[in-house]
């Protein structure tokens, strides 16, 4: 971490969790200059318009030394996975959530097709049960009309038989042979 120090409380309080640029070169013999800790590496957002072209740093403020007047700057990317870890946590959740309402969606979907393809089988058996009945409706009617016809024939025979006694004495007589 570097050490960014102030004179003054009040901008301490300012900067508090505030992310600052600065840059360790300008900074660092200055009497409240950036003091950095080995090891740690700040991003680098940029480079500083006076002749020596320091790079300039990003860092977040953490917290305040009140002993040396100072603010504590973390990296930025330690900070931002802390601040994105839970964020990621709740994603990976709502991932989650997602691809279990996406399956039951799914699964819904499936169910409403099963019951779309019972509902239009179903309509299909009326349909053939209607033709089927139709058709059956056509034949006892032409049925109905044959024997209507046949029994027309039938009693214009007899009519016929009943006007001729010769005929009708043959008739009869062949009846009684061949036993119709």
């Amino acid at each position: 971490m570097a050490q960014i120090f102030f004179a003054d409380d009040i901008l301490e309080e300012e900067v508090q969790g505030k992310v600052v640029g600065f840059t360790f070169d300008e900074h660092r013999k200055a009497k409240f200059g950036i003091k950095l800790t080995k090891g740690v590496d700040y991003p680098i957002v940029g480079y500083d318009y006076s002749a020596n072209k320091a790079p300039v740093y990003l860092g977040l403020v953490v917290e305040s030394d009140e002993k040396t007047g100072s603010v504590r700057v973390s990296p930025i990317e330690k900070q931002l996975s802390n601040l994105l870890k839970p964020l990621t946590e709740t994603k990976t959740q709502l991932l989650d959530e997602i691809e279990e309402l996406k399956s039951e969606i799914d699964k819904k979907e499936k169910e409403f097709e099963r019951s779309n393809n019972q509902l239009f089988d179903v309509q299909d058996i009326v349909i053939d049960f209607e033709r089927a009945y139709d058709e059956l409706q056509r034949e006892a009617e032409k049925t109905l009309e044959q024997f209507e016809h046949t029994k027309t024939q039938i009693e214009k025979f007899e009519n016929w038989l009943k006007q001729n006694w010769f005929v009708s004495k043959l008739y009869h007589f062949y009846k009684k042979h061949n036993q119709i």
